[in-house]
């Protein structure tokens, strides 16, 4: 089995990387759907957020407000590390579970935070996905219901597009659909070697 890490920032295209490898025949585990899921009431995570962060992020129904949260945590380093602390514990545990349990020669890992000190998973290649700051702000405001102020300010607190290329082993550059798709199929056919 061989192990592909996918990260990049807000807007670049990491979900657009992996569906094309998962396209491919590759296994993909995103760290963004496993956040959710340990978030929610029945999550593991779920009562340790609320401990810290207190009631008033929860919405009507109990459930954790991810748009709450992320505005105190966006705008706040300290409370982003105590996040962050809290939740990738659960969500590293949970990946390496389905790691374990995959059949599949080629498994992508989606993670946001692919280079933090804390992702211990090793993987046989790490690829960055870049793109123009202007498209990111663009689809990241088209994707998610963002204001252009708060995308940015997502953006401030991610890596820089040559930070990330200092840590990969490959950078795509996501620009265009037709480029990026055939760069993923050359990385996917080396890795099937």
């Amino acid at each position: 089995m061989k192990i592909i890490g996918i990260t990049g920032g807000i807007g670049a295209g990491k979900s657009t990387v992996s569906a094309e490898f998962k396209e491919l025949g590759a296994k993909v585990i995103d760290a963004d759907a496993i956040s959710r899921s340990i978030t929610t009431k029945e999550g593991q995570a779920y009562g340790e957020i609320v401990n810290y962060f207190g009631e008033s992020i929860l919405s009507g129904n109990g459930e954790i407000n991810r748009k709450a949260l992320a505005e105190i945590v966006f705008s706040n380093k300290d409370k982003l590390d105590a996040l962050n602390e809290i939740t990738h514990k659960h969500i590293f545990n949970k990946m390496q579970e389905e790691i374990n349990a995959s059949s599949e020669g080629i498994v992508v890992l989606d993670v946001p935070l692919l280079f933090s000190d804390d992702f211990k998973i090793p993987c046989d290649i790490k690829i960055a996905v870049l793109a123009d700051e202007n498209l990111r702000i663009e689809r990241a405001m088209k994707r998610d219901g963002m204001v252009y102020e708060e995308v940015v300010k997502r953006i401030e607190n991610q890596m820089t597009n040559e930070e990330y290329m200092s840590l990969a082993d490959i950078y795509i550059w996501n620009n265009d659909l037709e480029e990026t798709k055939k760069q993923v199929r050359e990385i996917y056919e080396s890795m099937r070697r």
